[in-house]
């Protein structure tokens, strides 16, 4: 027997042909009637219907909710503690500090064109930026209270300016205490708040030293940023980040780099294509992930980020860290390729844009160049251990870039280490199991190995810890020779010579 053509008009016409007295007769009981019924409770026993409880920290895959991801407007209110409930009435309020940082940044913006730093941007950049209408530069004197004279003189109090990261005070040889510049005979530009709608709010400062000076001149460090202060902390902001804003909501290419003049270099280069963006000397933080996944397509452009350190152990150590971070909030990050010894602000100030834009056009996924970097350095592959080592490794980078790469790297890696079919597959499954239970965790684990490694190389290679190596067997090896007890006398020599 053949269905019907339309199973609908077939179950109407079904139901239309039936008896009317067949069909049920629904009654609804008036109120007089309802008082007078018997009601049950009908209510099932907690048994019947309660779902079974899990255990959460005693399953095997823990429930982890996604640090990475955007909060909805409801869970940004800030959690109430003893701190903002109760504030500090010496505490200076938020909008006065972004005041401050304003008229600092204008006092700079007005010291810059006599300083030495126009011609050293143009000697990097090829150009000072003067008239850039996205990105600020300024100039601090080097004077210790040319800004805290500027601004008491428009009405800021030392408390006010030491608790903006202004100023910074000083213990003078006689003991007494003094307040002086922050930033003094430094480049400087401005942290804005990446959550300003308008771009125009500033955190803090970041200041580049003089360049004719060193370590040797008691300068401070290359590159200074602000202290922590109530508005600014170095793993909640990055550098060009809140100035690219349109060109990335555009699809321009976030590029993660080491510093703000490498920063400055992919976005001038590349002409806008890509967007230099800077931790302020930390690793990737959640909050810094945060912000630059709300701009990238996580079904479909995954891979829509880059990383470009420069093109040296260090650098490469923290590409490397940069990819389980990126991994970690299902990012599938690329690389830009620097020839040896260059960063980015370098390859742009000897070879020009063109060198940025074939480096940014020619990125390649950083997971890629991990195993390949792997495969280089392992060690002899017809050794055991070392193809252990190598599945493993290539398994969890595998895992954590996503299945639609599996089937590709399967391959490659079976040709080349001439591995049996299943052995990679089930040791990937195995990771990315072992990594979806809990992403960030998986991450930190992965960064914790490269940091141990990075500190075992040193430990080979620096004398001082060689020598306290050293000195630590002997003193282990003299408090564990055994020592003829007092109360047993020592052995006499055998004159009958060994046993025949």
């Amino acid at each position: 027997m053949l269905p019907p053509a339309d199973a609908d008009e077939f179950m109407a016409a079904f139901y239309r042909d039936q008896p009317a007295d067949d069909a049920p007769v629904v009654h609804s009981p008036t109120p007089g009637e309802h008082d007078d019924l018997d009601l049950v409770d009908q209510e099932p026993r907690p048994a019947e219907y309660d779902l079974p409880s899990y255990d959460v920290a005693g399953a095997a895959y823990p429930y982890v909710a996604d640090p990475y991801a955007t909060p909805l407007p409801w869970e940004q209110a800030d959690e109430v503690t003893p701190e903002n409930a109760f504030p500090d009435p010496t505490e200076v309020p938020a909008e006065r500090i972004h005041e401050l940082n304003q008229q600092a940044m204008a006092y700079f913006e007005s010291c810059y064109p006599r300083s030495w730093a126009p011609a050293y941007m143009r000697d990097r950049m090829r150009t000072d930026l003067a008239d850039h209408p996205h990105y600020s530069l300024g100039y601090a004197p080097g004077g210790d209270r040319s800004l805290i004279r500027h601004l008491t003189d428009h009405g800021a109090t030392l408390d006010e300016l030491a608790q903006a990261g202004l100023v910074t005070q000083r213990q003078g040889d006689d003991g007494t205490t003094y307040y002086r510049d922050f930033f003094r005979d430094r480049l400087v530009m401005p942290i804005r708040d990446p959550h300003d709608p308008t771009g125009v709010a500033i955190l803090g400062f970041v200041g580049r030293r003089n360049p004719t000076k060193s370590d040797d001149d008691y300068a401070g460090p290359k590159y200074l940023n602000t202290r922590t202060t109530s508005i600014f902390t170095k793993g909640e902001a990055l550098f060009g980040y809140a100035e690219a804003r349109e060109l990335l909501t555009a699809g321009a290419l976030p590029v993660i780099v080491e510093g703000p003049m490498d920063a400055l270099a992919i976005t001038l280069g590349s002409n806008g294509a890509a967007v230099g963006i800077a931790p302020m000397g930390t690793a990737l933080t959640i909050n810094q992930i945060r912000l630059l996944r709300a701009n990238i397509d996580i079904v479909n452009g995954r891979d829509r980020i880059a990383v470009a350190t420069d093109s040296d152990p260090a650098g490469w150590k923290s590409a490397q860290k940069a990819f389980w971070h990126l991994t970690a909030a299902d990012l599938d990050p690329t690389q830009l390729e620097l020839p040896d010894g260059l960063d980015p602000a370098q390859l742009f100030e000897t070879e020009g844009a063109g060198a940025i834009g074939a480096a940014v056009e020619g990125a390649s996924p950083l997971g890629d160049a991990m195993i390949n970097h792997l495969l280089r350095t392992a060690g002899h592959w017809t050794e055991t251990d070392v193809r252990q080592n190598l599945i493993h490794q290539a398994a969890r980078i595998l895992g954590s870039r996503g299945s639609e790469h599996w089937l590709d790297g399967f391959e490659r890696l079976r040709h080349r280490l001439h591995l049996a079919p299943g052995i990679l597959e089930h040791q990937t499954v195995t990771e990315s199991i072992e990594r979806d239970r809990n992403h960030p965790a998986y991450a930190q684990a992965r960064i914790d190995e490269i940091n141990a490694e990075g500190r075992k190389k040193t430990a080979k290679t620096d004398p001082q810890t060689r020598r306290r190596a050293t000195e630590a067997r002997l003193a282990t090896a003299t408090t564990t020779t055994s020592r003829p007890r007092p109360d047993v006398p020592p052995s006499r020599p055998d004159h009958e010579g060994p046993g025949r």
